[in-house]
Parts: structure tokens; C-alpha cells; sequence
């Protein structure tokens, strides 16, 4: 009975021992899953803390970007204080040179003095006037300075925003391109107002030295054209100048290369890269360097399509960009205000800003019609110019910092048919654009005085005999 006793009393601390383990052990489960759901809190911070290192840090890069381009613009506005109170003293010594130049008229009250006749010999058989009257005296008189002849051209149109014409009388000096068909391109040296180059459907890039207003020599010549290609479709300097890369476009079979030619006039190498079959499936219609990088360019192609190329090696390496249009591509502007960004525009009225590194759109503009060139501000990058064909506000100058946003509309009347291969261009101090059309006349505009809705031309000169003038 003692040992029956004792054996149930084990049994029962064995129970009770048993019981206290599975407590414990589901006590430790407990702990186990709460530490477990710890780790996977902390992860998750460390990966919103990561996140937020990201964003602050593009912010910073943002905050860089904009303290840069705030410090241009502050630039900027120096140097146009500069050049207008330059400009006003220019006006004012001009005012003072005139004044002491005219001629003071005797008053009325004092009587002309008079002055014995002049002996002059003549033949026997020739005639003397006989004066008017019998007054020989003479008066002194203002003499008028005598207006130099204008040039057989077509008149100017003043603006009619109020803006003053120029103070210098336009004359044309035309030069033969030697060019057998109509030009493709006229592009000067990045960084040079003398060296230019000229690129015709022909084929042909001429080089070309603006010694003087009235003297332009060419340097070399090379022909570029393929077998295969039929015309020559687009042409951009490296950012560098030391090599012009072409595309071209042919009827048939289509042209799957690019062509580079190095900046020796007199001795230019002409190189040739192939794009693969599989990507290239319709002519290339545009081609732009990256800025800061002469081994890489961008393309758009009638397929609608954006790439990145690599061209370093005689392998081109490639990259598809995007395919967010609906129509062939006719504008290509890679950003150098955001290193890395990329407008884009298209006969399907879009304007895409694409950042290259993220690979998604930063922002997507319809405009009023077909985008034919994109141009930044040469001393302010994050303003952009976009061409358009329409029929008034062709030219729209833009603030891309946050987004697309319209400051100055620039329109001219438009006689004839809308070119889609205009190009406008700015001055190298960039207050003045100018800007071809198809009815012969070259338009210019001070944006210092564009402030109204639809600007018109500050001034309009005619010129090329009543041809479409596609570049100015």
C-alpha cells in the first residue's frame, strides 16, 4: 500500500511536471513568434529607412540642381544688366555724336553774308546756266546726309507688339553651297561663330569658314551618302565638335546605318556603325549626342521609337528608351539643365520629358499641333523652345523646372504651307530668336520685348528670291 502510495504520488508529480514543460514551452513559442515579428518589423523599417535615405538624397541632388540654375538665372540677369546699361550708353554717345554733328543754321535776324561768285573755266562751246534769280548770295543751308541704297530686297515688316525695328539695315550676300539638291542642315561648330557645316540631300557635308560678312570660304568636302540611303535625314555636332553624326533615309530597303565624320575639314574620316536588323525596322529620322559624352547618342525612328546607342567600339551597343508615341519621332533634346532627362517630340502633338536612368516619364505635354524641334536656352537650360506646325503660336518658349509650362508665345502670319522641317534658333546670348518660312521672310524677335499673348515678329526681312526659307 506504501509503495502504491508512493508510485501514484511520482505519477502525479510527473503530471504536474509535464504540464509546467508544455506551459513553458508554449511560453517560449509565444516569445519565438514575437521575436520573429520583431526582426520582420525592423526589416521593414530598415527598408522604409532606405527608402527615405533615396528620397532625401534626390532631394538634395534636386536642391543642387536648382541652387545651380538659380545661380545661372542670378548670372544671367547680371549679365543683361550689363549689356542694356551698355546699350544705353551706346544710345546716349550716339545722341551726343549726332547732335554735334549737325550743322548750325544761322539765325534769321542777322543777314546772309555775301559771298563773291566762284571762277570756273569753261570751253567756247559750252553753255552757262544763267541763275534763277539775280541773288548771288548764298545762304547757308542744312545738307542732309545722303542715305545709302537699299539692297534689292524685300522690305521689312516692324513689329506690331510696338517693338522697335533694328538700328542696322539687313543686305544679303549670297554664296554657292555647291550643293547638288536642296539643304538638309546648316549647323556651326559647338563653341565657334566662324566654322559651320552644311549637309544637302545630295549627300555632300561641306566645311565652311565665315571669314567676314561678305567672305565664306569652304574648307573641304566628303560625301557620306551609303549605297543603300537615299538622302541624308538628320546631322548634330558632338559636344566636343570633333565629330557630326548623320542618319539617313532610303525608299527601299531600309538604311540601318549611322555615319560619323570627323571635325578635319580638309582631310575628314567618315566611320560607319550598323545597326542591328531586329532593331532597326524603320529609318532613323533624328539623332542627338548626350551632353558631356561623345560615345553615346540617341535616335528616333519612324517605328516610334526612342534608343540609346553606345559607339565607342566597332559592336554599337543599344538601349530601347521608350516607345510612348504614336507617330514617327521629329525632336530629340537631351537635357543638359538634368543630366539624364530626355525631351522628346512627335508628329502626334506629344511632348515627353524620359528619364533615361529611372526609365519612366517625368511628364507628358499635348500640344496644339505637330512638334517639329526642341531647342534649350543657351545660357538658361531649363528653358525650352518648341516648334510647331501650326498656322499661329508656332514657336512656344517653355519653364521646364517643375513641369511644362508656357511663358512667351512667338507667331508670324503665315502666307504658305507649314514646313515640318524648320528649325528657330537662339542667339548666343539667347535674347533673340530667329526663325525661317515658307514664305521667304526670316523673323526675329527680342524676347526682352515679347510679352504679349501671341507675339509678332520684332522685325522681318525678305530674302532666297521668294524660296522657303527652312533655317535661320
Amino acid at each position: 500500500t506504501h509503495q502504491s502510495f508512493s508510485m501514484e504520488a511520482d505519477a502525479a508529480a510527473v503530471t504536474a511536471t509535464a504540464a509546467a514543460d508544455s506551459h513553458h514551452l508554449a511560453a517560449f513559442e509565444a516569445q519565438l513568434g514575437q521575436v520573429q515579428r520583431c526582426r520582420a518589423a525592423v526589416a521593414h523599417y530598415q527598408e522604409q529607412l532606405q527608402e527615405a535615405l533615396g528620397k532625401l538624397s534626390r532631394a538634395n541632388e534636386r536642391l543642387e540642381q536648382l541652387a545651380t540654375s538659380l545661380q545661372r538665372q542670378m548670372e544671367f540677369n547680371e549679365h543683361t544688366l550689363q549689356l542694356k546699361q551698355q546699350e544705353l550708353e551706346a544710345r546716349t554717345r550716339l545722341f551726343e555724336r549726332e547732335r554735334t554733328r549737325q550743322v548750325i543754321v544761322s539765325p534769321p535776324d542777322s543777314p546772309p553774308r555775301a559771298q563773291p561768285p566762284k571762277r570756273i573755266r569753261v570751253s567756247k562751246d559750252a553753255t552757262i546756266p544763267r541763275p534763277a534769280s539775280s541773288d548771288n548770295t548764298i545762304k547757308r543751308r542744312r545738307v542732309e546726309p545722303q542715305q545709302p541704297a537699299s539692297p534689292p530686297a524685300r522690305p521689312i515688316r516692324t513689329s506690331l507688339s510696338g517693338g522697335a525695328p533694328p538700328a542696322w539695315v539687313p543686305t544679303s550676300h549670297y554664296v554657292d553651297a555647291h550643293h547638288k539638291r536642296k539643304f538638309r542642315g546648316l549647323s556651326f561648330l559647338p563653341g565657334s561663330q566662324d566654322a559651320f557645316s552644311t549637309v544637302a540631300l545630295d549627300g555632300n557635308i561641306h566645311f565652311w569658314s565665315l571669314q567676314s560678312s561678305q567672305n565664306v570660304v569652304m574648307l573641304g568636302s566628303q560625301s557620306v551618302l551609303p549605297e543603300t540611303a537615299t538622302y541624308v535625314s538628320d546631322a548634330a555636332w558632338s559636344p566636343d565638335g570633333t565629330q557630326l553624326a548623320m542618319t539617313f533615309h532610303s525608299d527601299g530597303e531600309c538604311c540601318r546605318q549611322m555615319a560619323f565624320v570627323t571635325k578635319n575639314p580638309k582631310h575628314p574620316t567618315v566611320t560607319y556603325r550598323t545597326c542591328p536588323a531586329t532593331e532597326v525596322v524603320k529609318p532613323l529620322t533624328q539623332i542627338r549626342f548626350l551632353p558631356n559624352h561623345t560615345n553615346h547618342v540617341v535616335t528616333g525612328a519612324m517605328d516610334h521609337r526612342v534608343m540609346l546607342w553606345r559607339i565607342d567600339s566597332e559592336q554599337v551597343k543599344w538601349n530601347n528608351l521608350h516607345t510612348e508615341h504614336t507617330s514617327s519621332v521629329a525632336a530629340l533634346c537631351p537635357r543638359t539643365f538634368l543630366e539624364g532627362q530626355l525631351l522628346t517630340g512627335a508628329s502626334d502633338k506629344r511632348l515627353i520629358c524620359w528619364d533615361m536612368e529611372q526609365k519612366t516619364t517625368v511628364w507628358k505635354q499635348i500640344v496644339n499641333a505637330k512638334i517639329a524641334s526642341i531647342q534649350e536656352h543657351p545660357q538658361t537650360p531649363h528653358i525650352i523652345m518648341v516648334y510647331q506646325t501650326s498656322k499661329e503660336g508656332q514657336l512656344v518658349i517653355a519653364d521646364t523646372r517643375t513641369d511644362y509650362s508656357p511663358n512667351i508665345t512667338l507667331s508670324w502670319e503665315q502666307r504658305g504651307p507649314v514646313s515640318q522641317y524648320g528649325t528657330p534658333s537662339w542667339s548666343s546670348d539667347g535674347r533673340f530668336v530667329a526663325n525661317g518660312s515658307s514664305d521667304s521672310y526670316i523673323n526675329l524677335w527680342d524676347i526682352r520685348a515679347s510679352r504679349e499673348p501671341l507675339c509678332q515678329p520684332t522685325s522681318s526681312f525678305g530674302a532666297h528670291n521668294d524660296k522657303r526659307v527652312l533655317q535661320a
